[in-house]
Parts: structure tokens; C-alpha cells; sequence
């Protein structure tokens, strides 16, 4: 059995706690993420406080299964967002497969629906793939100022990382993103084109 722990402990020694199976090192990380990532649930997804209470358990339940392959525990909050992200996209595949059109709804439009739902999916697994591609600093960088409304001297000293590098990367990561976008549309304006004429 552990001992109480103590209320200034860090976040890098509560990780590597619960890495070696300390249940009271674990429970504390979760008291101290779960009011933050339920409110990212909240304000990106727009879900009841219910759902999102369930998507933090599944947060939850696969960063603590996956907690063996974190090595660097002072990214335990980035990395933490990053499995918050994918339950996210999960539920939000789950909800299109399951919202089913009909002609009865006045809003559903037989010949342009398909067209529209290929296009939002090929556009979110474009962006998906880019943000993967990121290297993960810039990933991290874009996320803490875009995500989370941080200045980028918050995101430096969060990341610990100098503000001239913080601007560096999320430069090189706006770019990446244009760059990527437009060949996107690129791909789209192509695909559309070729449909008219076959």
C-alpha cells in the first residue's frame, strides 16, 4: 500500500508512478486532467456532459493502456491530448455511420448528398494525415496556440522551449498546412473535373 501523497507533487513523477502500477498516483493524474479534457470534449464536439464524461473514460482507459509506451513523461499532457483527439474523431465516424438520411427529411437532397459526405470525409482524412505527418513540436506548438488559445510565450514556457523557436515552428506548420490544403483542393477541383467529363 502507498503512503497519502502529498498535494506538490509533479506531473512527471505522478506518471512514472503509474507506470509502476502506484493506483494513487494514477487516480491523481485523473483527478487532475479530468475537468480539462471533459471540457475539450465539451467545447469542440458540442456533446451533452454526459457523453462527454464517457469519452473522457475511454480517454482515460487507453492512455492507461497505452501508458507503458510513453517514455518521455514530461509529455504526458500533450500526449494525453493526442488520445482525446482520436476518441474524438472516433465518436464523430461513429455518429456519420449511424445518421442514416432518408428522403423524408426535407434537407436531404438524393443526387448532391453523397457528394457532400465524400467530400467532408476526404477532407478530414487529409487533414488527419497531415497532422500526423507534422513532426510532433510543431504539432505540439499548434495545438497549445491554436487549440487552446495560448500566447506563444505561454506555449514556450509550457513546452520549454524558447518563444523564437515556439514562432519558428508554428510558422513551419501554417505553411505545411496551406501547403497541403491547396494541393488538397488541387486534388478535388481534379476529381470533379474528370467526373463532369466521364
Amino acid at each position: 500500500m502507498y503512503p497519502h501523497l502529498p498535494d506538490d507533487i509533479s506531473i512527471e513523477w505522478l506518471v512514472s508512478e503509474a507506470r509502476k502500477g502506484n493506483q494513487q498516483a494514477a487516480d491523481r493524474l485523473f483527478d487532475t486532467f479530468y475537468r480539462r479534457i471533459r471540457h475539450f470534449f465539451l467545447k469542440d464536439l458540442h456533446v451533452s456532459i454526459e457523453t462527454a464524461e464517457e469519452l473522457v473514460q475511454d480517454t482515460f482507459e487507453k492512455a492507461w493502456r497505452k501508458l507503458p509506451t510513453l517514455h518521455d513523461c514530461v509529455r504526458f499532457e500533450a500526449w494525453l491530448y493526442a488520445i482525446a483527439r482520436n476518441v474524438a474523431l472516433d465518436h464523430i465516424r461513429k455518429l456519420k455511420r449511424r445518421k442514416v438520411p432518408t428522403p423524408l427529411d426535407p434537407e436531404f437532397d438524393l443526387a448532391d448528398g453523397a457528394p457532400q459526405v465524400e467530400s467532408v470525409v476526404l477532407a478530414e482524412m487529409h487533414i488527419r494525415e497531415m497532422w500526423d505527418a507534422m513532426p510532433a513540436r510543431q504539432r505540439e506548438c499548434l495545438y497549445w496556440y491554436y487549440m487552446e488559445n495560448l500566447t506563444m510565450e505561454e506555449v514556450a514556457v509550457r513546452l520549454q522551449l524558447g518563444a523564437d523557436t515556439v514562432k519558428a515552428y508554428i510558422s513551419k506548420a501554417r505553411v505545411k498546412l496551406r501547403e497541403g490544403m491547396y494541393s488538397s483542393e488541387k486534388e478535388q477541383v481534379d476529381v470533379k473535373s474528370k467526373r463532369c467529363r466521364a
